[in-house]
């Protein structure tokens, strides 16, 4: 199976988040083919499918676009959606990575923008007469599979002229996946210390120097889709 990234130019690490993920994919992930990078593409890497696209429009509808990308190109019929700060700690097979939530989600008044999305994609699909929607944000990889994806077209469509657009993991993971396991987020924040998650992966913040420098120590070998310096 393939794996996608989505990448911008907001990296503060020259894309050091995205080498240790695929250091961490080339050490733990069984059956990983391809990987496809929709985006920016760093000077540093090689061995990887690459598509460009431009950021044009806010964040997530930038994101949404570029998995739409994805799904319209060779890559494999289901593939595993990575953001280059997640890193996987423990093996695990691809074709099998368990859909996991955060629990249910819930409207929230007065949101940040993060919420916002979420309050709007919550209300579309009670709309659709989903009337518990489960939160599939949790910060570890998604499998998707691209004849569903390309089925949600519409929502970035008519997202685009709007405010702010949806969150694909949760139009996604509500209407197509049935079994999912609950689990404490996985993405560490503020001082947080690195620890073993049910996901078997941890997400970092902006400027995480400490953590960084540990995952350096923990994936120290070049990747096979690294240049050399």
């Amino acid at each position: 199976m393939d794996v996608c990234y989505v990448l911008g130019t907001g990296s503060l690490y020259d894309n050091l988040e995205l080498r240790l993920s695929l250091r961490s994919l080339e050490k733990n992930a069984k059956n990983l083919e391809s990987i496809f990078i929709i985006g920016e593409k760093p000077h540093w890497i090689k061995n990887v499918v690459h598509i460009p696209v431009k950021d044009n429009l806010t964040s997530e509808k930038n994101v949404f676009n570029k998995i739409l990308v994805a799904c319209e190109s060779d890559i494999s019929k289901e593939f595993l959606f990575m953001n280059d700060d997640f890193y996987m700690m423990k093996p695990f097979d691809i074709k099998e990575y368990p859909y996991f939530i955060n629990g249910e989600l819930r409207y929230i008044e007065n949101p940040s923008r993060y919420q916002m999305i979420n309050n709007k994609t919550m209300v579309e699909l009670q709309k659709m007469g989903i009337e518990r929607v489960m939160d599939f944000g949790s910060h570890c990889p998604i499998r998707y599979k691209k004849e569903k994806f390309l089925s949600l077209k519409k929502y970035y469509d008519e997202s685009k002229e709007k405010i702010c657009g949806y969150s694909h993991r949760n139009l996604y993971g509500n209407l197509f996946v049935n079994e999912y396991i609950q689990a404490i987020d996985c993405k560490l924040w503020g001082s947080d210390e690195m620890r073993e998650t049910e996901q078997g992966c941890i997400s970092t913040k902006d400027e995480c120097d400490d953590i960084i420098d540990k995952l350096f120590e923990i994936f120290n070998k070049p990747s096979k889709y690294e240049k050399s310096s």
